[in-house]
């Protein structure tokens, strides 16, 4: 099956910002499940890191609409974390799950980071993958199904 370039450019995007809080296999293997939920089609790790491998190795024209996917994946990003912000009122404050907003919050600023190329704790800390892919997950849904 032919994946569109928009899909090669997501994953890759994807993958070269998570490959630099994990290991290539577990990144490429992990953004294959995202663009699988998200865009509703099957992809392999192997895959995506073939795309990587391609884009740096025989397709260099790529290299623009990578930088201008990850420019617009960390501007959802960014937009998602100011509105979770937002999201915490007095009256939240007041609920029992004040602290998943600040939260969501904080890995969605961290992923933007990695997109833009920033250093963040997601660098030293590879344990904690697991809730920046939650919301590498839920942007993609929202901000780039086809």
């Amino acid at each position: 099956m032919a994946h569109s370039d928009e899909i090669k450019v997501t994953a890759i995007a994807l993958f070269e910002a998570a490959r630099t809080h994990t290991s290539e296999a577990a990144a490429s293997a992990r953004v294959a499940q995202v663009i699988a939920e998200t865009h509703k089609t099957k992809i392999t790790g192997r895959t995506v890191r073939r795309w990587a491998k391609e884009r740096r190795n025989i397709r260099p024209e790529l290299d623009k609409t990578v930088q201008d996917k990850k420019k617009q994946l960390a501007d959802l990003f960014e937009e998602t974390a100011l509105r979770l912000l937002g999201g915490v009122t007095d009256d939240k404050l007041k609920t029992a799950y004040p602290d998943r907003l600040v939260k969501a919050a904080r890995d969605a600023a961290e992923t933007m980071q990695l997109l833009r190329g920033g250093a963040t704790s997601r660098n030293v800390e590879t344990q904690r993958a697991g809730s920046l892919w939650d919301h590498i997950n839920s942007v993609s849904k929202n901000g780039n199904a086809n």
